[in-house]
């Protein structure tokens, strides 16, 4: 029934088949069995594949038993070199990064997703033993709170991840209604606007088919998010005129996280006008400033 329905749902976006779900979006070239390659990008930084989806970018002379892990959600389409930046702001504070590349078929599918959060959980617990800090991007959100739903439901075998992230950041996240969250992914689509008018009347249809598996597990993750965070150093960045991120949203969940959670460490950056997804580069002085202010505090805090 599980594959019939999400046939089903590829067969409605078959237009966009070979982008949701073939393309392959790893930072370097290859085929798919590619698991546990290595490569040195340079004389710091050696990538090693961990799957298709996840690669670790780790510094050759750092420290391993005492270093953080970043968990890097990087966002739909997200160009390497654009990657890359977020990467080496990390590495010059002598830390590896773990970038992990959601696909839109784990938020059309979530089963889809649970099964790479699974994969991002087994890493962190078994393989990588220190503490995390997360970054993640615009959707890249979602596949960690997939993270954060599968450790409070499977706490003996996932609990311990929520203790291990000492600070997070949002940059960009899709948070909403349903209605906001859908129109968001029509913009992230390749092609013009006249072409994704009709993508979102065929969401409508495929969400409505599939609604116990998609829109309600969509309710139950927002509201994970909003109301039971992690008690870490928080930065979120956003704009007003970014149509993938609703704004009234994010702006009463931040004022909830301040009145009913004090312990909270919550901050966060707002622009007039800015690119979704692309603070850094448009308004780098003032997003390096808060990243590092927030980068601070979790080495006070460690």
């Amino acid at each position: 029934m599980t594959q019939r329905v999400l046939s089903c749902g590829c067969g409605i976006f078959k237009r966009w088949k070979t982008v949701l779900l073939n393309t392959p979006r790893s930072f370097s070239s290859g085929g798919p069995d590619r698991a546990a390659q290595t490569s040195s990008r340079s004389n710091a930084v050696k990538e090693t594949h961990i799957s298709k989806l996840l690669t670790l970018r780790s510094l050759n002379n750092s420290d391993k038993q005492s270093r953080k892990l970043v968990l890097l959600f990087d966002w739909l389409y997200a160009k390497p070199a654009a990657v890359e930046k977020y990467c080496k702001l990390y590495h010059d504070q002598g830390l590896d990064v773990l970038t992990i590349n959601g696909r839109l078929a784990h938020f059309l599918w979530p089963p889809e997703g649970y099964k790479l959060a699974e994969s991002i959980l087994s890493y962190t617990l078994e393989e990588h033993k220190n503490d995390v800090i997360v970054h993640a991007f615009s959707v890249g959100a979602y596949l960690f709170t997939l993270c954060l739903m599968l450790s409070r439901r499977e706490p003996e075998k996932y609990g311990a991840f929520r203790d291990k992230v000492k600070g997070q950041v949002f940059d960009s996240i899709v948070l909403g209604s349903y209605d906001h969250m859908s129109t968001g992914i029509a913009v992230a689509l390749p092609g013009t606007n006249l072409m994704k008018k009709p993508i979102l009347q065929m969401m409508d249809v495929y969400y409505n088919m599939t609604k116990e598996t998609t829109r309600d597990e969509y309710d139950k993750l927002v509201d994970l998010f909003k109301v039971d965070p992690i008690m870490a150093p928080t930065l979120l960045f956003y704009s007003y005129n970014d149509p993938m991120c609703y704004v009234p949203s994010i702006e009463e969940m931040i004022t909830n996280w301040h009145r009913d959670l004090p312990a909270l460490d919550v901050t966060s950056k707002c622009w007039e006008k800015s690119i979704h997804a692309a603070h850094l580069k448009f308004h780098q002085e003032e997003y390096l400033n808060h990243w590092g202010a927030w980068m601070t505090k979790i080495s006070q805090n460690s």
